[in-house]
Formats: structure tokens, C-alpha cells, sequence
């Protein structure tokens, strides 16, 4: 692609919507716009190939993030059962208007968790988060 060209969707044509970028053995690069990736996906995964790949990967991850994985079911459990409830405000933004998830600080100590909205939870993941989180 030149200088004087806009990144489109390989597929639908459209630009000014987010891409994504893949490249070919050969080198060369195509973009996809969101839907049109989404699309991709869901076709290939409801194929056979798919359904299997993404078997292998689930259980792939498991096997490498089992501290990570039982933190995450405890507190699940815990919030079904009703152990811990789970509140309706995050606890950095005071944001009530989303989903409220639960962030772990420390995968061994499962049950020490830190409520936060999504955008928050995005931010403490990537360790982008400005405010200490209490």
C-alpha cells in the first residue's frame, strides 16, 4: 500500500472503521474491518477445523494458567453461592452504569478481588491505571 492510499476493508470496502491487519506468506498485507473479521471467525469456527482448534487452545490455556483459572471459578462460585456479592459501583471510577468485574491483585490469594467496570479492568490489566486501586 502507498502513502496516498487509505487503509479499506479487503472485504466490504469500507474505511475510517477500525482494522485489522494480516499478511500473506508472500508479504503482502490485507485489512478487515471488525464485522467482516467477526464474520470470518464465526464461519471457520462452526466449521469441524475450527470447532477443534478452539478446543485445543481452551485447553492449551487452562494447562498453562491453572492458578490463574482457579481464582477465577473460586470467585465465581463464591458469588453464585453467595458468599461474596458482588457490588453495583466500581470501586475506582464509581461508575454504576456497566458490568462490574471482579480483578485480581494476586492470582494466590483468589480471594482477594477488586471490583471494577470493564474500562477500569482493561486499564489495571495493561497496568495503565493512574489511581492506586484499594
Amino acid at each position: 500500500m502507498n502513502s496516498l492510499q487509505t487503509p479499506h476493508c479487503s472485504r466490504c470496502k469500507r474505511t475510517g472503521v477500525p482494522l485489522v491487519k494480516y499478511s500473506k506468506k508472500l508479504g503482502r498485507q490485507y485489512y478487515q474491518c471488525r464485522d467482516c473479521n467477526r464474520n470470518r471467525a464465526k464461519k471457520y469456527y462452526a466449521t469441524k477445523a475450527g470447532s477443534l482448534a478452539i478446543k485445543r487452545a481452551i485447553k492449551k490455556y487452562y494447562k498453562e494458567n491453572r492458578i490463574k483459572v482457579n481464582a477465577i471459578q473460586a470467585v465465581y462460585y463464591s458469588v453464585i453461592t453467595g458468599k461474596i456479592s458482588r457490588p453495583t459501583a466500581c470501586s475506582c471510577c464509581g461508575n454504576s452504569g456497566g458490568r462490574i468485574e471482579g480483578h485480581h491483585i494476586n492470582y494466590n490469594e483468589p480471594m482477594k478481588v477488586v471490583w471494577l467496570c470493564s474500562g477500569c479492568h482493561a486499564d489495571a490489566d495493561r497496568k495503565l491505571l493512574d489511581k492506586p486501586i484499594v
